[in-house]
């Protein structure tokens, strides 16, 4: 990779990494849910290997109820990061939780088949 696009590539997933600081550092309740949302969408538009704005997106919507788009974005987090603690327990949690209420068998849930 040459130096321009290096230095390029560098600034922008540092921005993406910023938008994810910024989130995190706000409070999981009412209006700051919706911010977090819109911090963590801004950095995987900048940089969509961003595993933490995907977990970020991920917690985000199931503290919402939509566990189905939670499992979607933790699926894209742990395939960029498949050694991420975090990302496979929450993967995990979901996904039980999701097969609890629908009588879910033995499936390759963490592929999302």
């Amino acid at each position: 990779m040459n130096e321009l696009v290096k230095g390029v590539y560098d600034r922008m997933t540092g921005r993406s990494q910023k938008l994810v600081e910024e989130a995190n550092a706000l409070s999981g309740d009412g209006e700051n849910l919706v911010r977090k949302l819109r911090l963590y969408t801004d950095a995987i538009k900048i940089d969509d290997q961003n595993h933490k704005a995907h977990y970020g997106i991920a917690k985000v919507l199931e503290a919402i109820g939509r566990r189905d788009r939670a499992l979607s974005h933790l699926r894209k987090a742990a395939r960029i990061r498949p050694d991420s603690r975090k990302v496979s327990l929450l993967l995990v949690t979901l996904a039980q939780k999701d097969g609890e209420e629908e009588g879910g068998g033995e499936e390759d849930w963490w592929k999302g088949e």
